[in-house]
């Protein structure tokens, strides 16, 4: 099963450094933008199926996870493949922990605020981890941005996953390259920001 932003995508990761809580909040809210009805449309194409696709994200609601914390729900839905799904986001801290349903035990993917680079992070287990490479320009259909690069590395049982992020604090992910190898199937896609939407 793909591990998607869901999409920011958004995945998310949890980091071994700290900081105050009340700084730490501060710092999410300006670079992680959770409000709802925030929204992002994104291409996406699979270089291994040869196909492309639309992918809409928006916040559009809130809800309480198993583990009693309030989260964001996030709703993906893909154009041509009429898929539908949700994530639950909660923001704790100094990050932004993104779960796969709400009884918040699998992580789809956490970021960790503020970036910077060199930092690097750790998420569901030891062999999940994501490093902020470098902060550079990139330019995609929605426009020119200034991002930091992040690459993840997440292997478990039998799946193995490489991505390379861009990311823009308080607009979300500019650009993703996406490559899973799993039992039987190997996924490989590229997502680009075409349109985003974002509240105060």
């Amino acid at each position: 099963m793909e591990i998607s932003f869901n999409g920011l995508l958004f995945y998310f990761i949890l980091c071994l450094t700290s900081c105050s809580k009340g700084n730490a909040n501060n710092e999410q809210i300006q670079d992680f933008p959770d409000a709802i009805g925030n929204s992002w449309t994104y291409n996406v194409f699979d270089s291994i199926k040869h196909i492309s696709d639309t992918e809409f994200v928006k916040i559009i609601g809130t809800t309480t996870l198993n583990n009693g914390m309030n989260s964001k729900i996030i709703r993906t839905i893909n154009y041509f493949s009429a898929d539908t799904t949700f994530t639950y986001l909660e923001t704790s801290g100094n990050r932004a922990i993104f779960y796969l349903n709400k009884d918040a035990k699998d992580y789809n993917k956490v970021y960790q605020f503020p970036l910077k680079e060199n930092t690097y992070w750790f998420g569901e287990n030891l062999l999940d981890t994501n490093k902020v490479i470098s902060k550079e320009n990139i330019i995609v259909p929605a426009g020119s941005f200034i991002a930091y690069k992040i690459h993840r590395s997440y292997t478990v049982t039998n799946v193995g996953i490489n991505e390379t992020e861009w990311y823009t604090p308080k607009i979300g992910m500019i650009k993703r390259d996406y490559y899973e190898r799993n039992i039987g199937f190997t996924i490989k896609k590229t997502y680009e920001l075409v349109y985003y939407k974002i509240h105060d």
